[in-house]
C-alpha cells in the first residue's frame, strides 16, 4: 500500500502491476477502491497500470451476492471519475469500464445513464462513450434509462438523451441477406420501435419543450426511413409506421397541448398514407379546440396519400367552410393530396367553384 502512494510514479506503476498480477480476482473491493484512485494519476503510465490491475482484479461476471456488490461499488467508483474536471480522468474511467463491466448489466447501465444528466457538458459526452462499455446497441435496459432524460429540465441534457436513443437504436441494415443479418435486421427493428414508443411517452409531458424534444427525437430516429424509401421499406417501414402509430395514440390525450403537438409529429413524420391514419386525424377536424382543428387539416394536406378518396372528400367539404382563413387551409391541403387527373376529385372541386364567395 505504501509504494501506491509513492512520490515517484514508477515505483506507482510497479505497485499496481504487483497487486493485479498477485492478487488477480482473489483481490478485495478495497483493493479495487484504492486503485480506482489512481485512474486520477498526474503520470499517464500510473493511470494505465491501474486500469489493467483493476481488470484484473474485478470480480469475475455471475458471481456470488457480494461478488455482486462488489461489482456494483467499483463501477460507481469508476463512474465517478467521469465526473471529473480532467478530461485524461474522465478518458481512464471509460477505459477501465470497458474492461471491467458486463455489457447489458442493469447496474453499470444505470450507473453510466445517471451521468448523463450531469450540468457539465463534458461529463456528460464521456458519459455517452462509457454508456457503450456497459451496453450493446439495442440494450431495452439502456433504451429506456436514456428516454427518461428526455423530460429533463435543461435542453442540453434532452438533447444529450436523443443523441443517445439514436446511438442505441440504429435502423437496421437492409442489405443483409443471410439469415444471421435478416436476425440482426430484425432485432435492430425491434429496438429502433422500442425507442421510437420510449420517445413518442414524452409527447405527454406537461412541458412544451419537453414534447418538443420528443418530437425531434422521432425525426431523428426515422430520418433514414424518410430518406431511403419511406413507409414502404421493409424494416424501415415498421420502424416508421411504429412512431406514426405512438404520435397517432396522443391525438385522443385530454390534454390539448398534447394532441396539437401529437399532429405537429404526425406532420413531420408521415407522407403517403392512407386508411386509419388518415381517419384519426380527419376526426381531429372536429376537435373542440380551434388550434387542432387547424393543426389537422394542415397536417391531413401533409400526411394523405395522393388521391386518398377520404382525404380528399373531407378537404372538399372544407371549400364551403364559413371561414376565408378555413377554406384557403383546405386549398392548399388538397393540392398537395388531390391526384392530378383525377375525375372525381375535379368533380367535387367544380361544384364549389359555385360558392358565392
Amino acid at each position: 500500500r505504501k509504494a501506491l502512494e509513492d512520490p515517484d510514479a514508477p515505483v506507482r506503476r510497479a505497485a499496481l502491476e504487483a497487486l493485479g498480477a498477485t492478487l488477480g480476482r482473489e483481490a478485495g473491493v478495497e483493493v479495487l477502491l484504492v486503485a480506482s484512485r489512481h485512474l486520477e494519476d498526474a503520470d499517464e503510465a500510473v493511470r494505465q497500470a491501474a486500469i489493467v490491475a483493476i481488470g484484473r482484479m474485478a470480480p469475475a461476471p455471475g458471481g456470488s451476492a457480494v461478488s455482486a456488490a462488489a461489482s456494483a461499488r467499483l463501477l460507481e467508483a469508476i463512474c465517478q471519475r467521469l465526473e471529473h474536471r480532467y478530461w485524461w480522468v474522465a478518458r481512464a474511467a471509460v477505459r477501465a469500464l470497458e474492461l471491467v463491466a458486463v455489457k447489458g448489466d442493469s447496474v453499470g447501465i444505470d450507473a453510466v445513464a445517471r451521468r448523463l444528466a450531469h450540468s457539465a457538458s463534458a461529463t456528460r459526452q464521456h458519459a455517452v462513450e462509457a454508456l457503450f462499455a456497459v451496453a450493446a446497441s439495442g440494450d431495452r435496459h439502456a433504451i429506456a434509462a436514456a428516454a427518461g432524460h428526455l423530460h429533463n429540465s435543461e435542453a442540453a441534457v434532452r438533447r444529450c438523451a436523443v443523441q443517445v436513443l439514436c446511438k442505441l437504436a440504429p435502423l437496421p441494415d437492409l442489405d443483409g441477406d443471410s439469415e444471421s443479418g435478416a436476425a440482426a435486421a430484425a432485432d435492430a427493428s425491434s429496438a429502433a420501435v422500442a425507442a421510437t414508443a420510449a420517445a413518442a411517452a414524452a409527447l405527454e409531458s406537461s412541458s412544451a419543450k419537453v414534447r418538443q424534444t420528443a418530437i425531434e427525437a422521432l425525426q431523428q430516429l426515422t430520418a433514414p426511413c424518410n430518406r431511403d424509401g419511406g413507409a414502404g421499406a421493409g424494416s424501415y417501414g415498421e420502424v416508421a409506421a411504429a412512431a406514426a402509430t405512438q404520435a397517432a395514440a396522443r391525438l385522443t390525450h385530454r390534454s390539448p397541448e398534447v394532441r396539437l403537438d401529437a399532429l405537429a409529429a404526425l406532420g413531420s413524420l408521415v407522407r403517403g398514407s392512407s386508411g386509419r391514419l388518415v381517419r384519426r386525424v380527419v376526426r381531429c377536424l372536429v376537435d373542440r379546440n380551434a388550434a387542432i382543428r387547424r393543426s389537422a387539416l394542415v397536417t391531413l394536406g401533409k400526411l394523405a396519400k395522393r388521391g386518398d378518396v377520404v382525404a380528399v372528400r373531407t378537404l372538399v367539404g372544407y371549400l364551403g367552410h364559413r371561414k376565408e382563413k378555413v377554406r384557403r387551409r383546405a386549398v392548399s391541403a388538397l393540392e398537395h393530396v388531390a391526384a392530378r387527373g383525377g375525375e372525381r376529385c375535379v368533380a367535387l372541386v367544380c361544384a364549389r367553384l359555385r360558392h358565392r364567395d
